[in-house]
């Protein structure tokens, strides 16, 4: 019996109202139902994949890698792991990306991953790195401007890594473990920073702005620059400095988040120099609010804690810190003498003392030995002495260092 003929027969027994409420309500119970037991079947649309990366061997890139997944991309340490929620239920490419070109990964760069709903599922890289061959590395103008080359350590195997006769590129600074490097070039019209391959390919600006950048410096862990800016522009009474003031900045190596180090409203900064662990810089300054020449402050990577540690006539400017942090080699003008300060500002000591323009210190791997150049026997020669300032060795005589 079809379902119109029942609803009549009801309309004779029953009145129209009473049959609609039948009805009604039995629809709504069945969609209720129905509702109930769509509840019952709806669970985890999505999932997520782990990608871990374990890499052994020598030179490893402290900047690690990219991984790409459906789309999206992320960062991952060279040993670490990181993890991409809410991947729609399938097969996805995982691709390891960013590897430098002293590291293989085994079995390739690629992955396939299912995503199961609800669940994680992991992907491994195992990647090996071998050692980079010792290079030298200098900007030099033989070619027209000044270009970057890298050079073996016995002399063979000139390499110009820029090869831009028209354009200036110069003040190079190796990454950790040598995989980049990071110089200052105006190729694109004025002094940007910029990052690229060891082996020239690959430059990136980082910076992108009108003003003047250079002097970029890697800090210890790779994950940072430091460099030198005018882009402030103007001191406190509304002129310029010597064109423009200067500050420190520093932003990721990506050109990411970046921090005025020095907020400097008056002066020259200069010489931004990374200590060992990455925790501070030290750098130049001849701002009036510190003191009367060129003095060296500390200020802590996020900006804090900015610090004078000289406060003399000299303008001094900062070379290298010692490998556990705890002094700073620099040089003071008029001469300029070689000197040593305690990395919190105390014990000053001029090591060299002497007319004969000594310049460019470096300490040795212990810190128990200084090597400088110096002109005291009217000629550019390479000395080396006890971190002290006692036991003075020329180690070149040949006027041409």
């Amino acid at each position: 019996m079809s379902r119109l003929k029942q609803l009549i027969q009801e309309v004779h027994r029953r009145s129209l109202w009473q049959v609609l409420a039948i009805y009604v309500g039995g629809a709504l119970a069945a969609a209720l139902l129905a509702g109930c037991r769509g509840d019952q079947t709806l669970g985890p649309t999505t999932g997520s994949v782990e990608v871990r990366a374990a890499t052994t061997g020598a030179d490893l890139d402290p900047g690690g890698y990219t991984v790409a997944v459906a789309g999206r991309q992320a960062s991952v340490a060279t040993n670490g792991s990181v993890t991409f929620a809410d991947l729609p239920i399938g097969s996805h490419q995982v691709t390891l990306g960013e590897i430098t070109e002293n590291c293989n990964a085994d079995g390739g760069t690629v992955r396939s991953a299912d995503v199961i709903a609800g669940e994680l599922s992991v992907v491994e890289f195992d990647v090996m790195c071998t050692r980079l061959p010792p290079l030298l590395m200098f900007h030099s103008s033989r070619d027209g401007e000044f270009d970057i080359y890298l050079i073996n350590e016995d002399g063979t195997g000139l390499a110009n890594l820029t090869n831009d006769p028209a354009h200036t590129d110069w003040v190079a600074d190796w990454s950790p473990g040598g995989s980049r490097i990071t110089f200052a070039s105006d190729r694109e019209g004025n002094s940007e920073i910029f990052v690229m391959n060891r082996d020239g390919s690959g430059a990136v600006n980082l910076t992108n702005h009108g003003a003047w950048d250079s002097h970029p410096v890697w800090s210890p862990d790779g994950s940072r620059i430091a460099f030198l800016s005018d882009r402030n522009g103007i001191d406190s009474q509304g002129q310029t400095v010597n064109g423009k003031t200067f500050d420190v900045f520093v932003f990721n190596a990506d050109g990411s988040d970046l921090l005025d180090l020095s907020t400097n409203p008056d002066g020259l900064d200069d010489g931004p120099t990374w200590s060992p662990d990455g925790s501070m810089l030290v750098f130049a300054s001849d701002s009036a609010l510190f003191c009367c020449g060129s003095d060296l402050l500390r200020v802590n990577a996020d900006g804090s804690g900015l610090t004078p540690l000289t406060r003399t006539p000299q303008r001094e400017f900062p070379w290298q810190w010692s490998l556990d942090g705890s002094r700073i080699l620099l040089t003071s003008a008029p001469g300029p003498d070689v000197l040593v300060v305690n990395s919190d500002g105390s014990n000053l000591i001029n090591l060299t003392n002497h007319l004969g323009q000594d310049t460019e210190p470096r300490w040795s791997p212990d810190a128990s030995r200084i090597a400088f150049r110096s002109m005291r026997d009217g000629d550019a020669d390479i000395y080396v002495m006890d971190a002290g300032g006692g036991g003075l060795l020329a180690i070149t005589n040949n006027g041409d260092t």
